[in-house]
């Protein structure tokens, strides 16, 4: 397991000459594609735009973000923005059947940015298909010491509605939530549009042009 920091990295093609043989990445080239850090923040701090308000719920809860992609591509990273320190569990859902399709834990470490499990590494990349529905969650369990679990809310002073939004390929359809014990899929829409909750975060990057 990879774990990384993102801006937004651009790899290009690369080329190397030995001899008269050139050797090439194989195409496409990845781009990187995280679309709410790439909404909400440059270099780890929050933009003008958009405001990170603490909250703090009165149980263990799961927050979802549901996506689609309009490209055929691969979801390599998953990634979170926490107000706290600690162990967190993230996971990808089939939204239609609601089953889960890949899950993995994280200690998150920074005061403020997005944090990201590399998939890539260990080849537990997910084909994603487009127009199907994803979900990628976060699991906000108690502390240690049995305070409520803290989350980010991501919100744009003065737009009621801004959700769905579309960054390049990748369209981010709403919020969702559950409360729990343990982590799961969370079932419930969060009906204000001008919020995200959590924060959970996708890395993609598009297969087809």
């Amino acid at each position: 397991m990879k774990i990384f920091l993102p801006v937004v990295l651009v790899l290009t093609l690369l080329s190397c000459k030995k001899g008269t043989d050139y050797a090439t990445l194989p195409f496409p080239s990845r781009s990187n594609e995280n679309p709410v850090a790439s909404l909400a923040f440059t270099q780890g701090q929050p933009s003008s735009a958009f405001n990170l308000a603490a909250s703090s719920t009165d149980y263990p809860t799961e927050y979802g973000l549901e996506f689609t992609v309009s490209k055929k591509g691969n979801l390599y990273a998953l990634g979170l923005n926490v107000p706290d320190t600690g162990k967190y569990i993230l996971s990808l859902w089939d939204v239609d059947k609601q089953s889960l399709l890949l899950r993995d834990s994280v200690h998150y470490v920074l005061s403020n940015g997005f944090l990201y499990i590399d998939f890539g590494p260990g080849d537990k990349e997910v084909e994603l298909v487009p127009a199907k529905k994803y979900m990628a969650s976060v699991f906000m369990s108690r502390s240690p010491a049995g305070a409520p679990p803290r989350y980010y809310t991501l919100f744009q002073p003065g737009i009621e509605k801004w959700v769905p939004f579309t960054q390049k390929h990748v369209t981010v359809l709403g919020c969702f939530f559950t409360k729990t014990d343990a982590p799961a899929y969370p079932d419930v829409q969060v009906l204000h549009q001008d919020v995200l909750n959590g924060l959970v975060d996708i890395g993609y990057y598009a297969t087809e042009y």
